[in-house]
């Protein structure tokens, strides 16, 4: 972001935090006056406070050397990576990102806005967040895991390598391998219940699949299909809800907002796809009701039939994805039933992809080229007429 673009971001997230009732340190009004051709924009240092939350202080975009007046509150520069971070009593307890498309010219900025806000509130009036807890689950005699929430990232650390079925798992579930602390990691908050299976015995047999795990053969596809129908949903929209995520995809998939970090290379969990028109949304992160009350609302990756250049990462809720129809046989939108998990960048990367757009947009262009071509039925008629002799 250019310096300008990231001023104007922290005056907006400054502005909609003071209507809010939050008190500004460092805020000085917009003194432009285009009469005389002088400009001042507003700008703000970037710490807040609030009367009902004592000794809490909100920082955006506070480095090493913003100064401070004697009569601010003390606060600590945003940690690395990070755009703006919550303290109470002096201690960091949560830090966010999100100064991207605060910026924006258009109108949607104020959403964005808004969203960074509600994240900042909700870490402010929750409860306190530790920099780092630690806990300790031994699995029966093949290795010792310690696990380790900091912040919103969780740690896994063996005394022993894993089994080959455990180390696959783990990078099902979005983990990575961490070298320099050697360790594995989660970009989010992992609760311990989802790690509880560490506990068996993984040196042994496979994985077993369960509720969370992909299906591995059409059997047990065809068995998953037959209980995520309920008849007594069928044809409402609760029921698309289950066509599109069912329970057990709903219950592993990140939450929105919860992988909002700079640099990160989110996991994809769904793939949707209009078979008829070539065009595929690679779904990130789910919510059944989102932080502004907008219910079942995705985040992913819209690889638009145009080709790379039209692609982008944007929300859709259920409506949309349900107004979508082929151009011809107007199918509906399907979900893939054996897409396993991989990272956006290996999405991005996939080169049958990019060909099969290309062949797609190709053929769209070979279609309506031959709806418009001129017909020679009008050639015929006239041959025919002189070959029967008639005028």
């Amino acid at each position: 972001m250019h310096w300008t673009e990231r001023g104007r971001a922290v005056v907006r997230i400054g502005e909609e935090l003071r209507d809010r009732g939050w008190t500004l340190f460092g805020y000085q009004e917009d003194q432009s006056d285009m009469r005389t051709d002088y400009y001042s924009p507003a700008s703000w240092s970037g710490v807040a406070t609030h009367p009902e939350l004592s000794g809490t202080v909100v920082c955006v975009d506070v480095g090493e050397r913003t100064y401070h007046n004697a009569d601010w509150p003390t606060c600590q520069p945003n940690p690395p990576r990070k755009t703006w971070h919550v303290e109470r009593d002096g201690e960091i307890i949560y830090a966010g990102v999100g100064l991207e498309g605060c910026s924006w010219s258009s109108e949607r900025w104020h959403d964005k806005v808004r969203r960074v806000c509600d994240h900042i509130e909700r870490v402010a009036y929750g409860p306190a967040q530790t920099a780092s807890e630690s806990s300790t689950v031994t699995a029966s005699g093949d290795y010792t895991v310690t696990v380790e929430h900091d912040r919103d990232w969780t740690w896994l650390f063996f005394d022993a390598k894993p089994s080959v079925e455990v180390r696959d798992r783990l990078k099902g579930m979005g983990a990575r391998w961490g070298r320099k602390k050697q360790g594995w990691y989660f970009q989010r908050d992992v609760p311990d219940e989802e790690l509880t299976w560490l506990t068996g015995d993984a040196g042994e047999a496979k994985v077993e699949a369960e509720a969370g795990d992909m299906p591995d053969t059409p059997l047990e596809l065809a068995r998953r299909l037959w209980s995520e129908h309920r008849p007594e949903k069928q044809g409402d929209a609760q029921q698309m809800v289950y066509d599109y995520v069912p329970e057990w995809l709903a219950q592993r998939m990140p939450k929105l907002y919860s992988q909002d970090k700079e640099g990160h290379d989110p996991v994809v969990w769904l793939k949707l796809f209009l078979p008829e028109g070539r065009w595929t949304f690679y779904v990130t992160e789910y919510s059944e009701v989102a932080p502004d009350e907008t219910p079942n609302l995705f985040f992913g990756y819209l690889a638009s039939p145009l080709g790379p250049d039209c692609d982008e990462l944007c929300y859709m809720t259920l409506e949309q994805i349900q107004e979508l129809r082929g151009a011809r046989l107007r199918s509906r939108v399907e979900r893939d039933l054996w897409w396993k998990p991989k990272l956006l960048s290996e999405v991005k990367s996939d080169v049958t992809c990019q060909d099969d757009r290309q062949d797609a947009l190709t053929e769209t262009v070979q279609t309506v080229t031959e709806l418009h071509e001129p017909s020679d039925l009008a050639a015929r008629v006239e041959e025919i007429k002189a070959r029967e002799g008639q005028p």
